[in-house]
């Protein structure tokens, strides 16, 4: 089994089929003393398969290096393994970027996988590259060709006698169709896929999403003893193969098929142990779904202090998955922008060479022309050749000036000398750390585009400020923003700058409050400051960034969290720098996530 894509019903996740730890151990072991032959080559690819997060992108890469050298073998039977591992990693790579979104490469890697697959006939394989590249153009809202490309892959799955494979791509598709609304047609899709399962007796995750699927389906519809019977069999299975997250989804849905026949005391029952598990597994979507519906069960039961405290889980876990989500639309935004940058780049300097060359071909033509007495000539060509060259500046400032927008000009001038830039420890920073209040909530209220214009406006706000304090911007996130002073460049005044510039965003936002008052909530920003030492570098090698980490950073963020709307948080470090240039408003101890009780103030 190879990493594939699946989409669940009303939100995208990526599943991956695991194994129990046991079968992980196994396999290493037998690893240790296997030798470089092809069935190293595969138990390379079925560690890299079931091993969790973090782990499998180490065997996926051992897999390649060795398929590798496979390709370059004479024999063509070596040769032909090499390729098919090969195509299994880059498989396994464009998974890596899809979780990432970065959509451009991850495309890009599943069509190279796809391309060395067909030519050594790995057709099953090729099936499940096609569905990943459906499940990437359904990511990134292309809906006709993503269910274009998922029909290609089903029928290779069919005449390639994969019944498992083909009920997944039916799942994909019904998905696809249910997230559009279109409800009709993903039940057919469902119901073929059931019946394959049905008919060859699989049970894997995919069948237990599956039974889930169709039990919200059915519930959707009001069909109570229809949606029961599959969350049943989906709960059955999924305790038969040890699936927990397939279990946790089951019995959430089972409990509230109870909830809705009136049966409270069976839906509890059901829903507690279910939030249990996704806690265990960290699923936010079902922990924030789970908890929601507790919510109304305990409402019920009068139990309103058990009601309320899973409304805050609940809400808590929704701001989490938005800032998820938030995360990776900046990354896709990222990624687009480093490809434009690296776009601009090679451009500019293939004019750059284009330029030298034509200017020493028209240069040996005025030299010809002046041979020949043509002055004349000769300063007309000498004038093209310096439009060309002033044509060639203009391009390499502006690609110089793209890099700028990304690091500090320390930094990115190291990086064009040398090609690298190595991480720096900086002992006297201070960490500036800010978000919205209740953004979720907000984000819900105002269009897409709105939102966007907002953010766009008051960050461009930020950075105004943050450059007139010589304040470098690191990075927003979402609803996010994060800058540091005292870096690249030593600042003696860092906590002091970071406090003023937080203090003229925080009357920037209470202007705006006021212009705006018809949306309540938007302008109720949250700032949170720490003082200390961070290391800071770039991260990656191709789609580089500039970032700092360190606890100075985490006590910055929990300064954040411990905030209240339209407030300006200091921790006990930052304080005992500026607490006499400022007035400053203990608050106590308070505790912090991960943290224990620490020092805080508001500064005014």
């Amino acid at each position: 089994m190879k990493r594939l894509v699946l989409t669940c019903l009303l939100f995208a996740c990526i599943t991956n089929i695991r194994a129990q730890d046991a079968e992980v151990d196994s396999l290493l072991k037998v690893l240790k003393t296997a030798p470089d032959d092809t069935n190293r080559l595969k138990l390379l690819s079925d560690i890299s398969d079931i091993a969790p997060d973090g782990e499998w992108q180490k065997y996926s890469e051992q897999m390649r290096v060795l398929a590798e050298q496979f390709m370059k073998n004479t024999d063509a039977s070596i040769q032909r393994a090499g390729k098919k591992y090969y195509s299994i990693s880059l498989n396994n790579s464009g998974f890596g970027y899809f979780e990432k979104g970065d959509f451009k490469n991850a495309l890009d890697l599943y069509s190279r996988s796809m391309k060395l697959s067909k030519e050594v006939g790995d057709y099953e394989n090729v099936a499940l590259e096609l569905s990943n590249i459906g499940a990437t153009y359904d990511r990134q809202g292309e809906a006709a060709k993503a269910i274009e490309i998922y029909e290609e892959a089903l029928k290779i799955e069919l005449k390639e006698s994969k019944p498992a494979n083909v009920s997944g791509t039916l799942l994909n598709i019904g998905s696809l169709y249910n997230s559009k609304g279109i409800t009709d047609s993903a039940l057919v899709y469902y119901q073929r896929a059931l019946s394959i399962v049905q008919k060859n007796n699989i049970k894997n995750h995919t069948v237990t999403i599956l039974y889930y699927n169709l039990g919200v389906s059915f519930e959707t519809q009001g069909n109570l003893s229809r949606a029961s019977e599959y969350y049943t069999t989906g709960l059955k299975i999924s305790e038969l193969i040890g699936d927990k997250s397939g279990k946790a989804g089951n019995m959430k849905g089972l409990a509230s098929v109870y909830f809705k026949q009136g049966d409270a005391a069976n839906a509890m029952a059901l829903a507690k142990p279910a939030l249990a598990i996704a806690v265990e597994t960290e699923n936010l979507r079902d922990i924030q779904r789970t908890s929601e519906l507790l919510k109304r069960i305990h409402q019920k039961q009068g139990n309103f202090k058990e009601a309320f405290d899973m409304y805050v889980l609940e809400t808590s876990t929704r701001d989490s998955l938005a800032r998820k989500e938030n995360e990776k639309a900046v990354l896709r935004n990222q990624f687009q922008y480093d490809y434009d940058l690296k776009e601009a780049t090679a451009k500019a300097e293939q004019e750059k060479k284009d330029g030298i060359a034509s200017s020493e071909l028209r240069r040996q033509k005025v030299q010809k022309m002046a041979f020949l007495g043509g002055f004349g000539v000769m300063v007309l060509f000498a004038g093209v050749f310096f439009r060309q060259r002033n044509k060639i500046g203009r391009e390499k400032k502006r690609s110089e000036d793209l890099l700028l927008n990304i690091l500090p000009e320390e930094v990115a001038e190291e990086l064009k000398h040398k090609g690298t830039a190595a991480a720096k420890h900086f002992d006297n920073v201070t960490v500036f750390f800010s978000d919205f209040k209740s953004f979720t909530t907000i984000s819900e209220k105002l269009s897409p585009q709105q939102l966007v214009d907002e953010l766009h406006e008051c960050f461009s706000a930020f950075d105004n400020i943050m450059h007139k304090y010589n304040i470098e911007k690191i990075k927003t996130v979402g609803d996010a923003y994060l800058a540091v002073s005292g870096l690249p460049l030593a600042n003696p005044n860092h906590a002091e700058d970071v406090v003023k510039a937080a203090l003229e965003i925080q009357h920037f936002m209470a202007e705006r409050k006021k212009q705006n008052a018809n949306r309540e909530g938007l302008y109720d920003i949250r700032v949170g400051i720490n003082s200390g030492s961070v290391v800071a570098g770039i991260v990656g090698v191709k789609k580089f960034a500039y970032d700092i980490w360190g606890d100075t950073v985490n006590t910055a963020a929990r300064m954040e969290q411990n905030s209240e709307a339209g407030k300006i948080n200091i921790s006990e470090t930052t304080y005992s720098v500026v607490k006499d240039k400022f007035t400053c408003l203990y608050r106590g101890e308070i505790e912090a996530k991960n943290k224990g009780k620490l020092k805080m103030y508001f500064v005014s």
